[in-house]
Parts: C-alpha cells; sequence; structure tokens
C-alpha cells in the first residue's frame, strides 16, 4: 500500500486546528510532520496503529498567505505531502467600542514584509502610529483610535500590498459623557454625545426626569454626534444618572454629583434684620440645621425640611453676632451641607430719640467688634458713659447709658466705635 496523508480542511487561518489522516504507512511506528518544510508539532504525538494508519492534529503555524506543503514521515521514511492553503485574517480584540475608544486589531496569514491598508466603514484609516507592514511570516498587531461613526456594526477591511484581504467587525455604542464631575442647581453642565443614529432626535432625563437642553431639543449630526449644554434642575443631593436617547432607541448615561448649594439673598445686614436663605441640591424631604458664626439659628416659623426636590427657602432674624463676615451653614440629616457669607454691620438704637439737658439716654448696641473697648461722642465730642470703662460682649452687644449734656438744642449724633 502506498503511503497517503489527507487534510482537513485543507485551507484555513493560521492557529486553526487542522485534522491530519494517513494510510499505507508503517505499523506502529511515530510520525512527524513538517509544514513549508519545517518541524511542525502535532497537538499530541501521533502514531500508527497495526494497520498504519494514524489520525491526528496540529495548529496552523505562523505562515504567509498561499500554499504550505505538509508532510508526514515514519521512521522507515514512508512519507506523503499535501497542500494546505493559508487564508488572511484579522481579528479585532473588542466586539464593541466607543468613538474615541482604542481597539486592538491582529493580522495573519498575509504577504511577508508587505504594507497594510485599512478601512473602517469603507473609509480610509490609520492605525495609530502610523502605517503597518507585516512581519516576514505575514503577520501583524496594530491599534486603531475609532474615529466619528454612527451606531451600529462596521465593518474593518485590511488589504496587503498583494490584494490578499480580510474583514471583522466591531459594534459602535452610543456614548454619552458630561464633562463636569459635579454641580449644584442652576450650574451649566456640558454634554458630548457620540454613536448615535445619525441626524436623530436626540432626548435626555436627569434622575429619571426629562431635562431639555438650553435652547431646546437637538438633534444628532450626520456621525451621529452632538454637542449640547443643561442647566441643573432642581434635583436632590447624590450621584444623579443622565441618560441620552435617540429615536432609534440608541442610549448611553453618565454621571454627575450633585452636591448642595445655599445662597443668601442679601449680602450685608444688621441685628435684628430678616435674611431670606435659599438651599438645593440637599436630600429630599430632610430635616435641616442652620448655624450662623457656628451657633445654632433657627428659621423663622422654627425647624423645616427640605422639600421632595432637596431645595428649601426660609427667612431668619439677624440674632446678636460680632461684626464682620459670617458664615452661615445648611446642612441636612445626611452629607448635604453648603454656606454662604454675609456681613454684619454695626448698629445702636436709642431707648428714647429726644431729650432733655441732664436726661438719661440709653444706647443699645449690636454687631460691633467682640470684647471690644468701647467709645462713644455726642455732637461730636467725646462723652463718657455711666458703665466706662465698657466693652462689648462676645457677640458683640453692648448697652451704655450717657446723660445728655448742656450746650446742645438741636439735633445730634451719637456716634459709638469700638
Amino acid at each position: 500500500m502506498v503511503a497517503a496523508i489527507t487534510l482537513t480542511p485543507d485551507n484555513g487561518v493560521v492557529g486553526a486546528t487542522i485534522t491530519i489522516d494517513g494510510t499505507g504507512f508503517t505499523p506502529l511506528e511515530d510520525i512527524v510532520l513538517t509544514y513549508g518544510g519545517a518541524a511542525l508539532t502535532p497537538v499530541a504525538p501521533i502514531s500508527t496503529d497495526v494497520s498504519g494508519v494514524f489520525s491526528g492534529t496540529f495548529l496552523v503555524p505562523a505562515s504567509v498567505q498561499g500554499i504550505h506543503s505538509v508532510v508526514a514521515t515514519d521512521e522507515t521514511l514512508l512519507t506523503d505531502d499535501a497542500d494546505f492553503t493559508v487564508n488572511s485574517q484579522i481579528v479585532i480584540t473588542e466586539s464593541n467600542a466607543t468613538v474615541g475608544s482604542v481597539i486592538n486589531v491582529t493580522g495573519t496569514g498575509f504577504d511577508g514584509v508587505s504594507l497594510m491598508g485599512f478601512t473602517l466603514n469603507a473609509v480610509l484609516i490609520v492605525p495609530v502610529g502610523g502605517a503597518v507592514t507585516t512581519g516576514a511570516d505575514g503577520g501583524f498587531v496594530t491599534t486603531f483610535t475609532v474615529p466619528a461613526l454612527v451606531n451600529g456594526s462596521k465593518d474593518l477591511i485590511g488589504t496587503d500590498a498583494g490584494t490578499n484581504t480580510d474583514t471583522d467587525s466591531v459594534i459602535i455604542d452610543a456614548l454619552l459623557v458630561i464633562t463636569e464631575a459635579t454641580g449644584v442647581y442652576g450650574d451649566t453642565i456640558n454634554v458630548i454625545g457620540s454613536g448615535y443614529a445619525t441626524a436623530s432626535v436626540m432626548s435626555f432625563t436627569l434622575n429619571s426626569i426629562a431635562i431639555v437642553p438650553v435652547g431646546g431639543a437637538i438633534s444628532s449630526d450626520v456621525d451621529g454626534g452632538f454637542t449640547t449644554t443643561f442647566l441643573i434642575p432642581e434635583v436632590p443631593n447624590a450621584t444623579r444618572t443622565m441618560v441620552g436617547t435617540d429615536a432609534s432607541a440608541n442610549n448611553d448615561s453618565d454621571t454627575i454629583d450633585i452636591v448642595a448649594i445655599c445662597i443668601i439673598t442679601e449680602a450685608s445686614a444688621v441685628y435684628g434684620d430678616v435674611i431670606t436663605v435659599v438651599g438645593h441640591g440637599y436630600e429630599a424631604s430632610s430635616a435641616v440645621t442652620t448655624t450662623l458664626n457656628g451657633v445654632s439659628i433657627t428659621a423663622v416659623g422654627g425647624a423645616f425640611s427640605t422639600g421632595a426636590t432637596g431645595g428649601f427657602s426660609k427667612t431668619f432674624t439677624i440674632p446678636d453676632v460680632a461684626n464682620g463676615t459670617r458664615t452661615f451653614v445648611a446642612a441636612d440629616a445626611g452629607v448635604g451641607t453648603d454656606s454662604d457669607t454675609l456681613v454684619i454691620n454695626a448698629l445702636i438704637t436709642l431707648d428714647d430719640g429726644s431729650g432733655s439737658i441732664g436726661e438719661s439716654v440709653v444706647i443699645s448696641g449690636h454687631g460691633f467688634t467682640a470684647s471690644s473697648l468701647m467709645a462713644f461722642t455726642f455732637g461730636g465730642s467725646v462723652i463718657v458713659v455711666d458703665e466706662a470703662p465698657l466693652s462689648s460682649e462676645a457677640t458683640g452687644e453692648f448697652t451704655a447709658t450717657i446723660t445728655v449734656p448742656t450746650g446742645f438744642d438741636d439735633t445730634v449724633s451719637i456716634v459709638a466705635t469700638d
């Protein structure tokens, strides 16, 4: 019987598993394989049976496109050969990608030392770092940055200088990116989208509530991309998710941390004034604690909680607080907290706005420097109060008594200075 081998299949790509069957060889002998003249190690050692028949497998080694001779030889030097054809192949490591991401591509079975050309979605694309040439074995490894493309499966085609070619595909997914990591109520945030359907009307939600871009509704461009801005609405404190969806239901999401903000509507105030404080981005329906200059302060009307969207608007009466820029802090029951500042100015009041020479007048002072020695003038002249030397309290308040001096018969100014 004449030795004979067959390959199943007789063509394939580098790395494929090929079955080799032989008949007519010497019984009970080991079989040695070569591929293109080089030793080829089978998946498992191959030996003939008592009838001189064998069957085994091997992996196609790295080799250029075209025909390669596979030879099987036994110990008695009975031999046969068969042709195996290597096909070109490119493989994209990633099954899905987004615009701007990097995909990894491996090629095998092309011509040796051959300049490669590539298209993605029928448009020329250049590897990261520039043009690529195959190795002597017809293989290459390279990367690409995904350009602006609409959503869906896109073909990457690689072709060598000998026109050997192969195709693999990657699915372009929608991508939505918020450029800001955090934001507060009323902030403008920038949102970039890519990989959506072409020229498609977009819809958006934030915290599952519909939200409209500044300037109104938008559509993606011909490449499936868009750039737009939003004003952050009244949303409770937490990490919130924005979802962008096109008319074909392609969607993606990104998150932004909504943080608390409190705003005092007045820039300055004096003792007894009523100020308005507005808060946004706190926990929903949460009790709020407030301090001014580190001391607890109660809202007009008493304790309060935020609304369902994490906001509040409350008024406060300024207590005795020392002169200067003072910090108001509002905190919810969780992590939501913010502060704003208010300038506390000095104020004096008289128990009586008129009087005769020799009468006593009580002066009440608020918002002066804490624990500061006080001085007074009456009609521009220094006057000594009954309590002299007198200093303000730790809260900047004081009470002093003066006796109306002689020599004045008209309206005069009383000045208190710390």
